[in-house]
Order: structure tokens, then C-alpha cells, then sequence
């Protein structure tokens, strides 16, 4: 589990790594010895694919989840866990959800994979969520009473962060960093790949940053579980949902339906949205509840349940962000 105790010290050492490079342990890409890349979610994946461009055919890179199942469902097998511990580069997200990883890293004697975490490179930009303090109970001696004190737990993080087009241009800078430094011959073309998309990635974020600021009223309301924190606060916007997280979502509450659908009727909206694997059961209940009850239901992808052979058609990270635009455009301008 990632763990906010980043110090500065930290802070200058995840800097120094992932934005300067590390040294390689050999050149691999042109050598006829594959360098070996291994991404738990879609994005790292898709990002991957476009530094490597022309030179993918000579990399093995796997994409972890291509099974189209989240990082919250999935249940690692030996395979995958041997996958991490042979790669020369694993990325992944670093989060409460991906701590097997962290724990088939430890199995790894003389641990030389160069390790790519998301939420470790973000450092204090990651986004706690928000969760109760727990009180420790133990058995009250029938002769002394004692009281536990009050126990905080450790801080829990959002898992998203590749919904912000801002972090995901950090996050490519960081990953062309690092395979520049396997294959420094071929350097020049992966920066310059690099830097086409970005380019593209800022200006997605522009047209988001436009839109919204030019909507005066506006609020995206979810029926489902929430992975937009990351998209929500790059561009300040109200975002309402009946679970904080995106973890495996406990059964909405009535009062919370209720209080979702006066959202609605307050922002006049005339969408709710759901995610891009799941029902409209909560959805439905939310519009049902709402005085007009005429409201449509939307899906916005999060990019975490894409299959290998969504990915092998043409789906990819900069698609799905489109996508997302031109579904939010459409609701904020009818």
C-alpha cells in the first residue's frame, strides 16, 4: 500500500528517479533480448505503446488487466505474479487495491526491476480519501475497566490519478525517461513521440478547461461508484455520487438517492452517469426520484475495465478522454 509519509528527502529521491532516470542494467531493445514491460492498468499500457511506436515489435509488454477486469476485482494468479518478478520495468498504479504487487515485489531476491508507481510519483499531489477513524475494542476486564484510544488508520489514497490529463503527461514523461534510459540509442524518437503527445494530451485538458469555465451552472452527478476525484479537481468542478470511491460499492442508500436526485432538479441536468461496466440500477432510482423524472443515463469511461482486444481495435487512452468530452460537452449544452 502506498503510504503518505513522503518526506522531502522522498520527494527529491522520486524526482530524481522517474524524471532523470536510472541507470540500465543493459540495452535491450536493439540486443534481440526484449525488454521486459509489465502494466497492471490500460493507460500505463497505452501510454507505453505510444513512445514505443515502431520499436513495440521488439519489446514484450503486457498489459496485466486485459482481461477487462478493475484493479478493485482482481485476483492476481501465479502467472501474473511471475510476470512482475521477471519484467526489467512494472508499472502500476501503488495504491490499497495493488498491494499484492508490492508484495510479489518483496519475493524478488536482489530486486533490480525498475519500478514505475503513480501515486509515488504524484507525492503530495495524490488525493487522500476521506475515511473514519476507527476505535480499537478489545474485552473490558470485568475488574479494571480500560478504553482504547481513538486509532487513526492509515491514509488511504484515490486510484485514479490517470483521469487528469495533467498527470498523465507527467506520468509519459517519467515512463519515455525511463525506456530512453534501456535504449538510449533510440532515444530521440521516443522524446520526439513524447512530446507529439503530449502536446496532444494539453490540448484535450485546454478544451475541458473551456468548457467548463464556460458553463456557469453545471454539476456531474453519478449514479454508481466514483473514480473522478483527479478529473474533478483539475478543473474545480461539483461532482456528486453516492460512494466516495470506486472500490466495490456497498448498496446506495435511499436518503443518498434522494439527495442526488434534488442535485439534479437544483442543476436542472439532464444526465446522470454510470460507468462503463456497470448497471443503471442506481441511476434509474436516482431519475426516478427527481420531480420530472426525464433525465438520460450516460456512461463515462475510467479507462480501467479495457480489454486486450478493445486495445488491439484502436481503443486508447487519448479515445476514451475524447469520448468522455464529447458525452460531458453534449449534456452541458442541451
Amino acid at each position: 500500500m502506498f503510504k503518505k509519509f513522503v518526506s522531502a528527502v522522498l520527494v527529491f529521491f522520486f524526482a530524481a528517479f522517474f524524471l532523470c532516470g536510472c541507470t540500465p542494467k543493459r540495452n535491450t531493445v536493439n540486443s534481440g533480448d526484449k525488454l521486459n514491460i509489465v502494466c497492471t492498468v490500460f493507460p500505463e499500457y497505452d501510454w507505453c505503446r505510444e513512445i514505443l511506436g515502431k520499436y513495440k515489435k521488439n519489446v514484450s509488454l503486457t498489459y496485466l488487466l486485459g482481461d477487462g477486469i478493475d484493479m478493485h476485482h482482481y485476483q492476481p494468479d501465479a502467472d501474473a505474479v511471475n510476470k512482475i518478478k521477471n519484467c526489467d520495468i512494472l508499472m502500476y498504479v501503488g495504491g490499497e487495491s495493488e498491494k499484492w504487487v508490492d508484495e510479489a515485489l518483496a519475493q524478488v531476491p536482489n530486486n533490480n526491476i525498475t519500478v514505475i508507481n503513480l501515486l509515488a510519483i504524484l507525492g503530495d499531489s495524490a488525493i487522500e480519501l476521506e475515511r473514519e477513524r476507527v476505535r480499537s475494542r478489545k474485552a473490558l476486564d470485568p475488574v479494571e475497566e480500560t478504553t482504547e484510544p481513538t486509532t487513526i488508520p492509515e491514509p488511504l489514497y484515490e486510484e485514479h490519478p490517470w483521469l487528469s490529463l495533467k498527470h498523465a503527461q507527467t506520468f509519459c514523461t517519467a515512463i519515455a525517461d525511463v525506456i530512453c534510459q534501456y535504449d538510449p540509442n533510440n532515444a530521440d524518437y521516443y522524446k520526439s513521440n513524447l512530446e507529439s503527445y503530449i502536446n496532444k494530451l494539453a490540448a484535450l485538458d485546454k478544451e475541458f478547461r473551456l468548457m467548463f469555465n464556460e458553463c456557469k451552472k453545471h454539476a456531474l452527478i453519478f449514479g454508481d461508484r466514483y473514480p473522478f476525484s483527479y478529473f474533478e479537481a483539475d478543473y474545480n468542478i461539483l461532482c456528486y455520487a453516492p460512494f466516495k470511491t470506486c472500490g466495490t460499492a456497498a448498496t446506495a442508500q435511499y436518503d443518498d438517492i434522494v439527495a442526488l436526485a434534488k442535485q439534479v432538479d437544483y442543476f436542472k441536468t439532464h444526465v446522470v452517469y454510470i460507468l462503463e461496466s456497470s448497471d443503471t440500477t442506481i441511476a434509474d432510482a436516482i431519475i426516478e426520484n427527481t420531480t420530472v423524472s426525464n433525465q438520460r443515463i450516460e456512461v463515462l469511461n475510467s479507462a480501467q475495465s479495457v480489454t486486450s482486444k478493445q486495445a488491439e481495435k484502436g481503443m486508447s487512452y487519448l479515445s476514451i478522454m475524447l469520448g468522455n468530452y464529447d458525452i460531458i460537452e453534449g449534456a452541458l449544452n442541451q
